[in-house]
């Protein structure tokens, strides 16, 4: 299915490269991760190549499981409650789901949207710090096609008329209403559900990501038990990480804010062979594109040459006959 080389048989979660402190920069691949943590299957492989072409639904994350392969976050989310029989949120009441789903519903239509437009939409992030994760994780034409399509599906998925202001806006509605919700461990109690995993990938996204224009991130900055609920499921799904931008049960600025100098710089990655087998496919890739568009360039050259060589020798051959035809014509009123 994939082509690459993991395991057989093996669970293994594509997802987009890590950057940050992450392991990846998508939420909706942190939120992945969640499901398989929380849902205690702990023990699965990662491919964080970032190719989207090798999901079912040419979006990412996607889960691999033996013979079955799905894609997006819902997809997974499906296939671990039906197949796995691993579903977070199966002990909830029927009041409960109600709640989940109207939850669910605001989340993704107000929180989520938010937070594609802050890392996609906003020309500057885009720019400063989110195409260049692409770039730097690929060849220079994959990151730059990969990043364009993120970018494009953010769009597409933007509401019509719909204005940074507003979003934003909707956005932090979305953010108290979850922090009202939030009263215990979790959003529902003792045990953490599928809107848990959800959150968690939003919130880290925002607490990790350095962008340069970053309103969102000051509004969890204000909601204490939001930015302790991500520092607890980061724990617990991911163990440790770097400190965050915002830091600490207080919601104040961290040792990681770009206000108070570089973060440090991660240790050099080491790539699984699944992801070296995609790098190098990219690099040939790229030589490929590179030897077609020399060719390309030299044989357009060579019939540009060709063709202006054949004009100038038709230029020649008529403006030769023409200059025999009036030396003719003068010889004849010569000779008159």
């Amino acid at each position: 299915m994939s082509g690459a080389p993991h395991e057989d048989g093996a669970l293994v979660l594509y997802q987009h490269p890590p950057a940050w402190g992450l392991p990846t920069t998508c939420p909706r691949c942190l939120a992945a991760h969640a499901l398989l943590r929380w849902g205690g299957l702990g023990s699965f492989q990662t491919d964080s190549g970032g190719n989207s072409a090798v999901s079912p639904t040419a979006s990412l994350p996607a889960l691999e499981d033996g013979e079955a392969f799905v894609g997006s976050f819902e997809g997974v989310r499906h296939h671990l409650r039906e197949t796995r029989g691993r579903d977070l949120d199966a002990w909830l009441g029927d009041g409960a789901r109600a709640q989940l789903a109207a939850f669910n519903a605001l989340t993704e239509a107000q929180l989520c949207t938010a937070t594609e437009s802050a890392l996609w939409l906003d020309q500057d992030n885009y720019q400063a710090v989110t195409k260049p994760v692409f770039v730097a994780a690929h060849a220079w034409f994959i990151g730059w096609r990969m990043a364009d399509r993120r970018r494009h599906a953010a769009r597409t998925a933007r509401p019509a008329g719909a204005t940074d202001e507003s979003l934003l806006a909707r956005g932090s509605e979305a953010l108290q209403a979850l922090s009202s919700q939030l009263k215990g461990p979790y959003l529902f109690g003792e045990q953490p559900t599928s809107l848990d995993a959800t959150l968690l990938g939003q919130l880290l996204v925002h607490l990790y990501c350095p962008l340069p224009h970053h309103p969102l991130r000051d509004v969890i900055a204000e909601l204490p038990n939001l930015v302790a609920f991500a520092r607890r499921g980061a724990a617990e799904c991911f163990g440790e990480l770097p400190e965050p931008i915002v830091d600490g049960a207080n919601g104040t600025a961290g040792a990681g804010n770009s206000a108070k100098g570089p973060r440090e710089r991660p240790a050099k990655r080491t790539y699984t062979p699944a992801e070296q087998a995609f790098h190098e496919t990219s690099r040939w890739y790229m030589i490929g594109i590179a030897v077609a568009t020399t060719a390309f360039s030299v044989l357009s050259w060579q019939f540009t040459q060709d063709h202006y060589d054949f004009i100038q020798d038709q230029i020649a051959t008529q403006l030769e006959t023409q200059i025999d035809r009036l030396a003719e014509e003068a010889a004849e009123e010569d000779e008159e």
